[in-house]
């Protein structure tokens, strides 16, 4: 877990164990203010000692039930956000212009959904690329397989600004992957993003299970 994580929790619990040990005095003073209202004694309008025991007790427990729960969630996402990266590096990528490569180096059967956009320097997000076979394919353990990779939009790797033409696969450095990963019953084991840079272009996309179009 992260240190924010950690430390949410830890400060839940101080906060829940202070608050439960100040409540059964709060409720003391109050049975002792009934008691002395009640025998005609008289009482200040403002009681600085049942504000400080009603902050200190009640609202410093419910503070850190808050915390505990806040600092549960922060967990189970990170504990996905790791199960997810896992996953995105047990499929190997490798593409160049026109041609995209997946392996599986994983020990279990993969089916893959995949969106790609090109990895342009001067558009972001970059162009939509179309990937065929379109739809899900699956990936034996060990195995690979090559598909064709196409602009959408004609000339979309291959217009600089102003709407200068170059070569159709010039100005686009790599492919852009959003990824959904099932298992081999068809539920969903991940969902993130990788990428690949073509040959001698620049490294592209890290990892990670946060990707946004």
């Amino acid at each position: 877990m992260r240190d924010e994580t950690v430390l949410t929790l830890g400060f839940g619990l101080i906060a829940v164990a202070i608050g439960a040990f100040v409540w059964p005095y709060r409720r003391r003073h109050l049975l002792a203010r009934e008691g002395a209202r009640a025998a005609g004694q008289y009482l200040p309008v403002f009681d600085a000692r049942g504000v400080w025991l009603w902050l200190n007790g009640p609202v410093t427990f419910v503070l850190g039930l808050a915390l505990l729960a806040n600092g549960a969630l922060r967990a189970r996402a990170e504990h996905h956000a790791a199960r997810a990266e896992r996953e995105l590096r047990r499929i190997a990528i490798a593409c160049e212009p026109g041609r995209i490569e997946l392996r599986n180096l994983g020990d279990a059967p993969r089916v893959l959904e995949i969106d790609a956009r090109g990895d342009h320097p001067h558009r972001d997000p970059g162009p939509r690329l179309r990937v065929e076979h379109e739809g899900a394919i699956t990936l034996a353990p060990g195995t690979s397989r090559t598909l064709a990779l196409s602009t959408v939009t004609r000339g979309a790797c291959g217009t600089e600004p102003g709407g200068d033409h170059a070569a159709p696969w010039e100005m686009c450095d790599g492919a852009e992957l959003e990824l959904t990963i099932r298992d081999e019953h068809g539920d969903e084991v991940a969902r993130g993003a990788s990428g690949c840079a073509f040959p001698g272009r620049a490294p592209v996309l890290q990892l990670g299970p946060d990707f946004l179009w």
